[in-house]
């Protein structure tokens, strides 16, 4: 019991140490997890409150993008609608980098900078868990609707509350064309909540991956701290009863 405990807590160890340490993730692409094809358009010279409205939206895949790397699966979401992710077993290498300069550019929008990235460190700390454990197509499809509009949003505003207030599906430079009734619901209500309470944030657990050739994605690294102590724990519980015994 000591000694499968004892590789457990270290396998979780290295693989949160690999992954939190590298400053390149060589990953293959394993395909799309949860999604839904939606109606979205960007236009990158359109200002927060635009209502022009630009024929021509395309089925986009709104959802998970499954990648294998240091031994795990991570299931991400891309910041940059205009670069391709690659087709399924490619393998590509990523550069780590800070929220706030995710996505790089070209193409456009470019980096979100530091209010952006307290509305997105929001929508992760709120949303994330939740919708990676729910098995809901509709809810990752709203989750990667509303991060798309967090980052690539023409912002005219000098704080992240103010930047909330302007963000809207259906007008502005990033725009969903409103045929996922159901998809633009869950989006919108994702939305109402940010901010509630105060912002949240996920820290240095969650940050970006950049390419200058495949789409930019946002990636969370588990915080080791229960893993590990529950480990610690369960290895601490059979000592004492072991004691305890003689």
């Amino acid at each position: 019991m000591k000694a499968i405990t004892l590789s457990a807590v270290a396998l979780v160890a290295t693989a949160v140490a690999q992954s939190a340490s590298a400053s390149n993730w060589t990953m293959t692409f394993d395909g799309y997890g949860l999604y839904e094809n939606v109606g979205v358009r960007f236009m990158n010279n359109e200002t927060w409150n635009s209502a022009t409205a630009v024929s021509g939206f395309a089925g986009v895949k709104a959802g998970q993008h499954n990648f294998s790397v240091f031994g795990k699966t991570y299931n991400n979401y891309c910041v940059q609608l205009f670069e391709t992710v690659g087709q399924v077993g490619d393998v590509h290498t990523w550069c780590t980098a800070a929220l706030a300069d995710v996505p790089d550019a070209p193409p456009a929008p470019g980096p979100m900078g530091a209010i952006k990235a307290i509305l997105v460190q929001d929508l992760y700390a709120r949303f994330h868990e939740t919708v990676k454990t729910s098995g809901d197509s509709v809810q990752h499809a709203a989750f990667q609707v509303v991060l798309w509009e967090l980052t690539h949003e023409n912002f005219a505003a000098a704080d992240a509350d103010g930047a909330l207030a302007q963000a809207d599906l259906l007008a502005g430079a990033l725009q969903m064309n409103g045929a996922k009734a159901d998809v633009l619901t869950a989006a919108n209500a994702m939305l109402a909540l940010l901010g509630e309470g105060g912002f949240r944030s996920l820290g240095d657990n969650l940050f970006g991956l950049t390419s200058e050739s495949r789409q930019d994605h946002l990636v969370v690294v588990p915080i080791p701290g229960a893993a590990l102590l529950a480990g610690v724990g369960l290895l601490g519980a059979g000592l004492l009863r072991r004691r305890m015994a003689k």
